[in-house]
């Protein structure tokens, strides 16, 4: 999706990344990467974060329609 609204960020977020530090010994370093990468397609405005409203969307986009409800509940679990 980022892709999509912020082709800029895209570009920008390739040339700095950097594979992540690993501090989940259950995920190697390429799962986090990927992990980190899904992220950052959903972090729209690219500040770093998920508010309700991306994530509403990324429901969509993986297509699990979630209600403004159920969005707050999960949102109110971190």
């Amino acid at each position: 999706i980022m892709r999509y609204f912020y082709p800029e960020k895209v570009e920008q977020y390739k040339k700095n990344f950097v594979l992540p530090a690993n501090n989940f010994p259950e995920f190697n370093r390429l799962e986090i990467a990927g992990f980190v990468e899904i992220f950052h397609d959903f972090d729209f405005n690219g500040n770093g974060t998920i508010d309700a409203v991306e994530l509403k969307a990324a429901f969509q986009e993986m297509g699990h329609g979630a209600t403004d409800k159920e969005i707050a509940g999960l949102m109110a679990q971190v």
